[in-house]
């Protein structure tokens, strides 16, 4: 594990939680469950006066640029390997925010999160941890807690042990969040206010939609779309015509293949 660079001691809470902090943590996870091969994404945790962002480091950017300027960078066309929580922990609200092309949907969890806290430690980078089990979202969970950083905070969903989450796994290695930074005083951000609420059922239905017709307003026909008029070119710049069949042949099975979500009690049966 990489050291992990302190700036300022952790030793009262009430300051840090108004100054605002950025934990940034290094995702590992298998997008396929049954091959080894291991994706890695920078992660960060914004904390300030008990809410949070978790997002990934290039939607954190992204972020920053629409706040500045009103204008995006990214897209997001497809509905796995979303890792973007928002946390009041005041109020006990945690919501997923998935991303679809230019809409933004907030999914409540209302999963309790009930905490086993073992009394084994160890010694992670700079940090004395203690071990917890939890069971979220049809997977067993492993994590290791600080009570010396004064935040009942962790990566994604993870929340309510007494001190920051530093590492945390499912017992079958598919995800592994390991922090590896931590910053004080961190810019704090929602440039996503205008999401549509929604629940799990909704959710798979907008999966489903997306594997049936993954390019379905790239069409020229797709009534109201801003995409008709889109030209496409190869790795050259040469102008090509769209082979929309092969194309969602290709992403359906992307999509088969790497069906291993972090809520594994939410994953579709693709065919």
């Amino acid at each position: 594990m990489k050291n992990i660079i302190l700036f300022f001691a952790f030793v009262f809470s009430s300051f840090y939680f108004s100054q605002g902090n950025s934990f940034v943590y290094e995702l590992r996870f298998k997008p396929n469950p049954n091959k080894d091969s291991i994706k890695t994404v920078k992660t960060i945790l914004d904390i300030k006066d008990f809410k949070s962002f978790f997002r990934t480091e290039s939607q954190r950017k992204d972020d920053s640029i629409f706040a500045a300027n009103n204008s995006r960078k990214m897209l997001n066309f497809g509905f796995e390997e979303q890792f973007f929580v928002e946390k009041n922990l005041k109020k006990g609200d945690i919501n997923k925010i998935v991303i679809s092309g230019f809409d933004y949907y907030s999914l409540k969890i209302n999963e309790p999160f009930s905490w086993k806290i073992s009394s084994e430690k160890r010694k992670i980078g700079d940090f004395d941890c203690q071990r917890a089990e939890l069971d979220y979202g049809g997977r067993k969970w492993i994590a290791w807690f600080a009570a010396e950083i004064p935040f009942q905070d962790g990566p994604y969903v993870f929340h309510g042990l007494p001190g920051l989450i530093v590492e945390i796994k499912d017992e079958n290695n598919n995800f592994l969040f390991t922090l590896n930074q931590v910053k004080k005083g961190s810019d704090f951000y929602d440039s996503k206010a205008n999401k549509i609420l929604v629940n799990w059922k909704t959710v798979d239905k907008l999966k489903l939609d997306y594997y049936n017709d993954p390019y379905k307003d790239f069409k020229p026909n797709s009534a109201g779309n801003n995409f008709s008029k889109v030209k496409y070119t190869d790795e050259r710049g040469n102008e090509i015509v769209p082979d929309f069949k092969e194309w969602t042949e290709h992403e359906q099975k992307k999509i088969r293949e790497n069906n291993n979500p972090i809520e594994l009690s939410h994953k579709l049966d693709y065919k």
